[in-house]
């Protein structure tokens, strides 16, 4: 029998998995509330509007060659489950871009001039014609859509203008990001969108920058022009091809303050006795502003031949505030302070890689950072394509305007991650693989010097999580403290934060509350040591040395080789590194399994449970939003124990079919684990508390397209999820009550574990990373030993068009036993089985 704590290799679950076809059970209709209208009044309003945008397109001239135009749709602001009814893909009538602010839904749609007749005949349905043609006391037909359009109109630039943001003035140029509707192209020889879009953009005097980066996504391609609102009113058909306006971003000027400190001999002897990582390490990727590759203490871990820049006017070298210089600090060695204490540093040596992503200049500082993002992945694949890596993202917007809503960047995370590119011609290449991503939540900037500001400064949507961390796919990482000793000299200095709270500038999604947008991730996923701040005896913020991280920087005129570094962009670095020697320690897992541990071995501590407080689900999603699942640590995530272990599971499901029959896409298979149980172990331990928990893990490819989210317009290709079986329920009533094919089954109540799960379904089912965990005796445990994992719908479903229907998706679940309170051995029970195999 091994010692209690001697660690252990974790357990993969080897043939625990049994398909089952599965149809998921209907939505249904019900009731429906709609405004009080008076039919014929607002019919023939409605017609009229329509006939005035037709004839406004036509002597503009606002007609393709095609015969395609625009026209925009005023709906009320509770017509979110109509939207996709507006769009009708058969007859070429399509949805361009949804946008919802205080008046209601702004929809633009598409759709050829000779269809206008389709549009019309739903409101003339709706004028003189009943849902029961024999009742006439019955609904009229359509009215669910038609008593929501408030008004009809010929298409403007400002419908289409999608950002946060107010649209800009008149004379007032700026980046635009512009979102295309790009479709399949029948022939090579034709034009794509972009080009034809370019053209006319140039003529009609627009900048189109000298180096043009496109990023695409299903149906739709982004890029950049320059200029001013009035530029778009030069030709009538350089909106057709646009889907949507948005203002560029730029990436934040304001790096954290790196400052001198103590002198760099330590540096020096430290470098002397390094092991550099061998040839097959993990690398953690930078892509931020570049790395000083030659200082002493970073040296041993650079791969210099993936050490470059995305614009070769660039130096691959960072200047300045070196940003990228102290990350790799952090990555591979966390706080510099306790190595020169005396501690040893991190085991297992990594790699460091580094794509500069960001240029020296302002003028450098906006572009489409999803594409450049996806170029520097890109290029170190193709130096070293066989490495695991953790790329690490440690620049942001310093914009949270978009909240929890996708932007180009955020979603090309999610492309990338999920190991996708979208072609010139639409068609989806699957062949790049999965990767590894870790993204900053970004920062309270010149809002900790503001006196009015009271900490912990979570209430305003301007102080949410900055654009990419709202990223599904990539891991968002917050700040946390312990440093609360000032120095020596600052006794008249208070620091901010109490150990395990929240860093002073770190930001939450405490404000992402939207009750009809449930499928929003909540971020960030987790939390790390990101330094403190002080305030002196006038209430000044301060950012002292001692509550900073000692890091590495190389300046060429003194010398130094020492600076401190303070908030989310740290974190993120750590846990980067963690998951890089994580990934040393088992080579063959999967991204998405990675992803799943670094969060599944997260936990709280006692600062974090003190500042958010949680007895009920929804205050545990609340902490959710501050703390993510908590702080991640190395040693939990690379071993198991004998009385707490981890089993992984790493396979595939189809989630959707096409039917032959009626040529629909429905949904076809779930999966059924049977998990290898310690049983008899359990029983002995009889009412003893056991802790499970499960994570479940996989990349969704996006589509973010604002055009609604409803569910044919829904963001995720596809959704998975799981349930555990309760000891008094059989296995074919768990299935059954997912499962419309097994209904027959699904008698008297379902009496399941929900109540007792910590996070609860609605918090835990949001995004790509589901996590959730409960506590009960050994004996109920033991009867608990299987859990389903079965899809949601998504874009590949309801998108048929596409061509993605029958895709595969790939997850990861992780399911630990926890019983600390006792010595029993649990994990050599579980070795000895067929069916599982230590890692």
């Amino acid at each position: 029998m091994p010692p209690a704590n001697q660690p252990l290799r974790h357990l993969r679950i080897l043939d625990s998995t049994l398909e089952q076809s599965f149809t998921a059970y209907g939505g249904g209709g019900g009731e429906y509330n709609v405004p009080g209208r008076e039919r014929k009044t607002h019919a023939a309003k409605l017609r009229g509007q329509l006939k005035a945008a037709s004839d406004e397109v036509t002597s503009r001239g606002a007609i393709d060659e095609s015969g395609r135009c625009l026209i925009t749709y005023q709906l009320t602001e509770d017509a979110d489950d109509v939207l996709d009814s507006l769009d009708r893909s058969l007859s070429r009538i399509r949805i361009r871009s949804a946008h919802k602010d205080e008046s209601g839904w702004r929809v633009v749609v598409s759709l050829p001039i000779k269809k206008f007749k389709i549009v019309d005949n739903v409101l003339s349905r709706y004028e003189t014609k009943n849902n029961d043609s024999d009742d006439p006391d019955s609904r009229p037909k359509g009215e669910p859509l038609v008593a929501r359009i408030d008004a009809i109109a010929a298409t403007i630039q400002e419908d289409l203008w999608t950002d946060a943001r107010p649209l800009p003035s008149p004379g007032e140029e700026i980046w635009w990001e512009v979102w295309l509707e790009e479709l399949q192209v029948e022939s090579t020889a034709q034009p794509t969108t972009l080009e034809t879009f370019t053209q006319a953009a140039a003529l009609a005097g627009f900048t189109i920058p000298t180096n043009l980066r496109a990023t695409r996504f299903p149906e739709r391609v982004v890029l950049l022009v320059r200029g001013a609102i009035e530029f778009w009113q030069s030709s009538p058909l350089l909106l057709l091809p646009v889907a949507e306006l948005r203002a560029g971003k730029s990436i934040a000027a304001d790096f954290d303050d790196l400052q001198p400190r103590e002198s760099a001999e330590f540096a020096h002897e430290l470098a002397e006795v390094l092991s550099p990582p061998s040839a097959d390490s993990a690398a953690v990727s930078l892509l931020d502003t570049g790395i000083r590759s030659g200082h002493p203490l970073l040296k041993p871990f650079v791969d210099e031949r993936c050490v470059g820049t995305i614009d070769p006017a660039w130096s691959a070298a960072d200047s300045g505030e070196q940003h990228g210089t102290a990350m790799a600090g952090i990555a591979a060695y966390n706080d510099l302070t306790p190595v020169m204490l005396g501690q040893s540093p991190p085991p297992a040596p990594i790699v460091l890689e580094s794509m500069r992503l960001v240029g020296p200049s302002d003028e450098d500082r906006t572009d489409l950072f999803g594409e450049m993002t996806a170029e520097a992945v890109d290029r170190l694949q193709s130096i070293e394509p066989s490495r695991k890596r953790a790329i690490c993202i440690t620049s942001t917007t310093g914009d949270p305007r978009e909240g929890a809503l996708p932007s180009s960047w955020s979603a090309s995370l999610d492309q990338i991650a999920a190991g996708v590119r979208i072609n010139a011609d639409q068609t989806i290449d699957r062949n790049l693989g999965q990767q590894l991503l870790f993204v900053a939540g970004g920062n309270l900037r010149n809002e900790i010097a503001d006196p009015t500001m009271n900490y912990p400064m979570v209430e305003r949507p301007d102080f949410g999580i900055e654009d990419p961390g709202q990223s599904w796919n990539a891991i968002t990482v917050g700040a946390v403290t312990d440093k609360v000793d000032c120095g020596p000299g600052f006794d008249k200095h208070v620091p901010i934060a109490r150990p395990g709270q929240l860093s002073p500038t770190s930001r939450t999604s405490n404000t992402w509350i939207d009750q009809k947008q449930q499928q929003w991730p909540l971020k960030p996923d987790l939390v790390f040591e990101g330094g403190n701040w002080a305030k002196d005896d006038s209430g000044r913020a301060c950012d002292l040395e001692g509550l900073g991280l000692l890091t590495t920087c190389l300046d060429p005129t003194s010398g130094r080789l020492v600076t401190v570094t303070r908030d989310t962009s740290p974190a993120t670095a750590a846990v980067s590194g963690m998951a890089a020697r994580f990934w040393n320690e088992y080579p063959d897992l999967w991204p998405e399994t990675i992803r799943a541990v670094m969060v599944h071995t997260a936990e709280w501590d006692h600062g974090s449970k003190n500042q958010v407080p949680a007895t009920t689900k929804t205050e545990f999603q609340t902490r959710l939003r501050h703390f993510g699942y908590g702080r991640p640590d190395l040693d939990r995530a690379r071993y198991s124990l004998k009385n707490k272990l981890n089993l992984i599971y790493e396979g595939e499901l189809q989630p959707f079919r096409m039917d032959a029959s009626d040529k629909k896409a429905k949904a076809n298979q779930m999966h059924l684990h049977r998990l290898p149980w310690p049983t008899r172990s359990l029983n002995q331990l009889g009412s003893v508390d056991i802790e499970m928990r499960v994570t479940l893990s996989y990349f969704i490819e996006p589509s973010p397209g604002r055009r609604g989210w409803g569910d044919s317009f829904r963001y995720a290709s596809h959704g998975l999820r799981f349930d555990v079986k309760s000891p008094t329920v059989t296995t074919e009533r768990l299935i059954a009550q997912y499962n419309s094919e097994e209904k027959d089954l699904k008698t008297g109540d379902f009496a399941g574990l929900s109540d007792r799960w910590v996070i609860g379904s609605q918090g835990r089912t949001r995004g790509s990373l589901h996590s959730d965990w409960w506590t009960g005796t050994a004996a109920e445990l033991a009867a608990s030993g299987e859990i389903i994992v079965y899809p949601t719908t998504g874009w590949w479903r309801e998108r048929k068009h596409l061509g993605q229907v029958e895709s595969k998706a790939r997850y990861s679940l992780v399911v630990p036993l926890s019983a600390p309170s006792v010595t029993a051995d649990l994990y050599s029970e579980l070795v000895n089985e067929v069916t599982v195999a230590a890692l």
